[in-house]
């Protein structure tokens, strides 16, 4: 037998790297795709944001964990709503290995979890199609995103918060379960659990039918564990000053605030279009699902078929536990916001019924099935009016998606041009903006004077805040104290006595006009409405500040 000299190893290796059949150079070209959608899809569309939404709210709890000399009259830091998760955990340990900044690590983290949320659909869209590139197709459609109307999430979040991190995770436990690999299905499902429980409701819900059926006792130790480790964790919480009441009934004055702040968790106050749009999205996925009927597996068809059931069932369950129960732990578990389940199955049925009918080169069914996955990016809610050019971005993207699945050989290249055609012409051609633009450079010099020049222990008072974003940058870039916003209400989903004092502050400013010098350092006016009189500390083209106190 002729031996195997050093130089055909080599050759052998060699051949392996550069063969692009090879399942070495898949899996290689497979993870550099998934990176680069991710992304393109943070830089481009749907896009990412930092400090417009819920970081308004987390980075100042996480600043004043890590300098408890940081916000000490701020009204949402006293009490900070961290206890049940590990996202502050995380980014603080982070931050004491790496130095860096708060924004930083969550951008590396918003990075890795949606990398895995697009890893997941991928390995379900692998599970039916035949060539790696349409797998991915179907994943950079659905990374596109989608906005779920009524309770205000997102399937993408752009920004790097909790619950976008649980979703991610559980899109991909999802992919991981589909191919069999429960326990490792079930170790990111727990991630996600420690990220933000109640996300991860309808998953376990199935899960649970997933271990009956398989017998495979051992997935249940991942969420055995992370339930002790929150639950530790709950404990060692710093800097609660009012503790969260699951189990209470909402009091009357509360209830009347979070219709007012809140009005996505009450259901009752949906427009009607709302629930027409959830009843048509789930008999389209019923639609794909029959159309898909011989090729689905026991455990495609729990999670395809038993998400969006539970995603349907999250409304009459939010209407009973919140508005006839009056369960203080509705509005912090916000359970409706499980319908983000029917919106995402759908999309990702559809795309599989596509391929599937891709495979016997039926372009117009295959189109047909593209549809909706477009649209839902696109135009959001399926009862709104339609601008021309959304109708006519819809059909050509799905028309190139066609394109790409039916014609032989063009699975490649018609992949990446129908995905790169999306993330340019959405937000251009089709005028999509998924956020508005509230940062500026005014806003930034005020925030660096205050952050440089003013006592740590400073509160900054907008005049006229509304409604408007721009006091939470200020809030979190600055590192001072603001005395009421918009933004802050929304804490009066999980503290009574903050959302009766955050009111009380809110009336006071924006409705009664006044001024509460006694309570605060520094005045903020808008340099287009400053009256006149004032004496100012400090002012640039955006604000003029005033002491409060002279």
């Amino acid at each position: 037998m002729r031996g195997v000299s050093g130089h055909d190893v080599r050759q052998t290796a060699q051949y392996r790297f550069f063969n692009p059949t090879s399942p070495s150079v898949v899996h290689l070209w497979t993870a550099l795709a998934i990176g680069a959608v991710a992304l393109l899809g943070m830089l481009v569309f749907p896009g990412r944001t930092w400090l417009q939404a819920d970081t308004q709210i987390y980075i100042p709890m996480f600043e004043r964990l890590w300098d408890p000399s940081l916000y000490s009259r701020e009204l949402i830091t006293s009490r900070p709503h961290l206890a049940w998760t590990i996202y502050d955990d995380v980014a603080l340990l982070a931050r004491a290995i790496t130095r860096a900044g708060f924004e930083n690590i969550l951008l590396v983290e918003q990075f890795i979890f949606r990398a895995l949320a697009i890893l997941g659909i991928y390995l379900i869209g692998r599970r039916f199609a035949e060539k790696p590139a349409v797998a991915m197709l179907q994943a950079a459609i659905v990374s596109l995103g989608a906005t779920i109307v009524g309770p205000s999430v997102l399937s993408f979040e752009y920004e790097p918060v909790p619950r976008g991190f649980a979703v991610s995770l559980l899109l991909c436990a999802i992919g991981l379960a589909i191919h069999g690999e429960t326990l490792w299905s079930s170790i990111a499902a727990s991630v996600a659990f420690l990220y933000h429980a109640p996300t991860t409701v309808p998953f376990w819900l199935l899960f649970a039918i997933l271990i009956l059926h398989s017998r495979r006792w051992i997935a249940l130790a991942p969420p055995i564990v992370a339930a002790v480790l929150l639950l530790a964790l709950s404990r060692l919480q710093p800097g609660l000053t009012e503790s969260q009441h699951f189990f209470d009934r909402i009091p009357p004055a509360i209830e009347q605030l979070q219709r007012l702040r809140a009005p996505y968790n009450w259901v009752s106050q949906w427009p009607t279009e709302y629930f027409y749009h959830y009843a048509v999205l789930w008999f389209i996925g019923l639609a794909a699902l029959f159309r898909l009927r011989r090729i689905m597996d026991f455990n495609s068809r729990l999670f395809f078929a038993g998400l969006p059931v539970l995603g349907i069932l999250s409304i009459p369950i939010s209407y009973l536990m919140l508005e006839v129960g009056k369960l203080a732990i509705a509005p912090q578990w916000q359970p409706a916001r499980a319908v983000l389940f029917v919106t995402v199955c759908t999309v990702i049925l559809c795309c599989i019924a596509a391929v599937e009918a891709g495979k016997s080169r039926r372009f117009l069914e295959t189109l047909g099935w593209f549809v909706l996955p477009f649209l839902i990016p696109i135009h959001r809610s399926l009862f709104a009016a339609y601008p021309p050019q959304h109708v006519i971005l819809i059909l050509a993207l799905s028309a190139l998606a066609a394109i790409a699945v039916t014609v032989k050989g063009a699975q490649l290249i018609g992949a990446i041009a129908a995905f790169a055609m999306a993330i340019g012409l959405i937000p251009s051609f089709g005028g999509v903006s998924n956020y508005a633009r509230i940062h500026n450079q005014a806003l930034d010099d005020l925030s660096t004077w205050a952050r440089t020049t003013t006592a740590k222990d400073s509160v900054f008072l907008f005049v006229d805040p509304g409604k408007d974003l721009q006091v939470g940058v200020f809030r979190a870039v600055a590192l001072r104290a603001v005395y009421v916003d918009w933004k802050a209400g929304g804490q009066v989903n999980y503290f009574n006595e903050l959302g009766l004092e955050w009111w009380r502050r809110w009336q006071l400013v924006s409705v009664q006009h006044e001024i509460p010098r006694a309570e605060v350092d520094f005045v903020v006016y808008r340099a287009s409405s400053t009256p006149s009189g004032v004496t100012p500390v400090y002012r640039n083209a955006g604000f003029i500040v005033e002491p409060a106190r002279h």
